[in-house]
């Protein structure tokens, strides 16, 4: 079989995570890509990305982490990856963002891509993001009543789904609703709609 049978957080079928169905329609190369927030740095070199990943399965394809800035065109620096399938538990990955990271970039991103492999036998899950060794900080100061565009913009919480787009990308009109993906709105991830899939967001089976 493919795909965990619970999350990580809870380690029950009651918690969520965050996983590429490969099955049908799905061919070999399609892709599924999420963003994260805009985060803002604090000068840290020693900033790690944590978090776990579930990829068991005869025809698994790849999960790629990038760090992307405001002036990359694609999805930024590669800053890790796997394309091997692992046990049947969650494994977990620590990686260092010094690489990734131009210190002197204002804000920064991370992208997760996960690709399809040669069959549906394939499935790959995220869950529990997390930091350790920094500090980042969303953009927008959310604890004052404010939340993040999909670009490095801010709009308060009064102005959501009020039928006037007050940011670029128009996300607080479209959205109308550390991440554990126990929460629907997926903490603020944002799919790429030009990929050929979406993450989806799945209970313990």
């Amino acid at each position: 079989y493919t795909g965990p049978k619970q999350d990580h957080t809870r380690g029950n079928w009651t918690g969520y995570y965050i996983f590429i169905e490969t099955s049908w329609p799905r061919v070999e190369g399609d892709r599924a890509v999420i963003r994260g927030p805009w985060m803002k740095h604090g000068g840290w070199f020693y900033c790690t990305l944590n978090f776990y990943y579930h990829m068991m399965g005869s025809t698994v394809g790849t999960l790629n982490v990038y760090v992307e800035t405001p002036d990359d065109n694609d999805l930024g620096q590669l800053v890790w990856h796997r394309n091997t399938s692992e046990t049947l538990a969650w494994d977990k990955a620590d990686v260092w963002l010094g690489r990734g990271i131009n210190w002197g970039d204002s804000y920064w991103r991370i992208v997760l891509e996960g690709i399809r492999g040669a069959s549906y036998t394939g499935d790959i899950a995220v869950d529990d993001i997390y930091y350790t060794g920094c500090y980042p900080q969303t953009v927008c100061n959310t604890t004052l009543g404010v939340k993040q565009c999909g670009g490095p913009e801010c709009y308060s919480v009064e102005s959501e789904c009020d039928f006037n787009s007050d940011c670029t990308d128009g996300l607080d009109e479209a959205r109308c609703g550390a991440c554990d993906f126990e929460d629907h709105k997926l903490c603020g991830y944002i799919h790429d709609l030009t990929a050929e899939m979406t993450w989806l967001r799945q209970a313990g089976r």
